[in-house]
């Protein structure tokens, strides 16, 4: 994937138009990589636009020399691995013990109000 330097500091300046067009070579790329991870087409577009959101928001640190579609890539993949954190902390405080069953296994009978 090609993209033009005068695209990339469109969007260092803030131009919209800039960043849609690179929104819009970018997303084909990003989503293809993303549904690698995310099995379903929601999660994996969410995934794309918070990356795309830090590619935006970090692009002064990308260094011309550099491959820009393995910067990008390597955004997103830390996006997904963050989100999955993030779901699998929450799973775990949410988790569901069932005391009565626990109660019982270990031979004391405790009743609840």
């Amino acid at each position: 994937m090609h993209i033009d330097q005068e695209i990339l500091k469109g969007c260092i300046k803030g131009d919209r138009r800039s960043q849609f067009r690179l929104y819009e070579q970018c997303y084909p790329y990003l989503m293809s990589v993303a549904l690698r991870y995310q099995h379903q087409n929601e999660q994996a577009a969410s995934a794309v636009n918070m990356a795309f959101l830090k590619i935006l928001n970090h692009l002064h640190r990308f260094k011309e020399n550099a491959s820009f579609t393995g910067w990008i890539r390597q955004i997103l993949i830390n996006t997904i691995i963050d989100e999955y954190r993030k779901s699998s902390r929450y799973l775990e405080q949410k988790g569901y013990v069932d005391y009565e069953k626990e109660i019982a296994l270990n031979g004391f009978h405790v009743e609840f109000n």
